[in-house]
């Protein structure tokens, strides 16, 4: 956040147009993702501070997913423009929210944010699965290809979270679909390595890396 404030002092030209970008203007939602994932992993040490940061966080991915589908809503979008990145405010921004819901014994609140997250990927996954079959994305947006790994991955765990005892038949069905979409990355491994590697790889190993999976009965 230091940083992203340093490059809106010192380039803010570039900074306004990243944000206007209907490709890259989605990747604002990891503000308040993060603020969210922080927030998680603070909470046994620090938890006043923790859960000023989680309503922070809450609150701010709330707005902005409300501001992006509402964007999405308008039409008249660039076909190229349509890329795993479309996950982050509702898909993402949902599951994490849940997640960090649960975190602070609020589990109901959690299942709202669950059901936010989990339509909003069954709609946008054939959305998302068109564009690629129908046009291959460029080199410089391959690696955005872990988003679309991520999302059975975190609603498994953000499920597990927000519901209680061992894993049930969807718990087990979501973590099958992310173990196939792992090996379809696998499959893609020469074609995503085209792309040079740059700070943009995050998104093929990261995949909310910081959460484990809670204990289960």
């Amino acid at each position: 956040m230091a940083l992203y404030a340093a490059r809106w002092l010192n380039d803010r030209d570039a900074v306004l147009t990243e944000a206007r970008d209907p490709t890259s203007s989605f990747f604002a939602s990891l503000a308040p993702v993060a603020t969210m994932i922080a927030s998680v992993g603070l909470a046994p040490h620090w938890p006043g501070t923790a859960w000023v940061m989680a309503l922070v966080g809450l609150v701010g991915v709330t707005l902005f997913a409300a501001w992006g589908a509402g964007t999405l809503w308008m039409g008249d979008r660039r076909f190229d423009a349509t890329t795993p990145i479309l996950y982050m405010p509702t898909v993402g921004g949902g599951f994490v929210a849940a997640i960090t819901c649960a975190t602070f014994g609020m589990k109901d609140l959690g299942l709202l944010y669950f059901g936010t997250g989990l339509l909003s990927w069954l709609t946008l996954e054939s959305v998302v699965l068109n564009r690629m079959i129908l046009r291959t994305l460029p080199v410089p947006l391959r690696a955005s290809l872990g988003l679309h790994l991520a999302p059975p991955a975190v609603a498994c765990v953000a499920y597990l979270a927000v519901t209680d005892g061992p894993p049930d038949r969807l718990a087990q069905i979501l973590f099958g679909y992310a173990l196939f979409q792992a090996l379809v990355m696998v499959r893609l491994v020469p074609w995503l390595r085209m792309q040079p590697f740059s700070p943009a790889a995050w998104a093929l190993p990261s995949v909310y890396r910081p959460f484990r999976l809670p204990r289960c009965a």
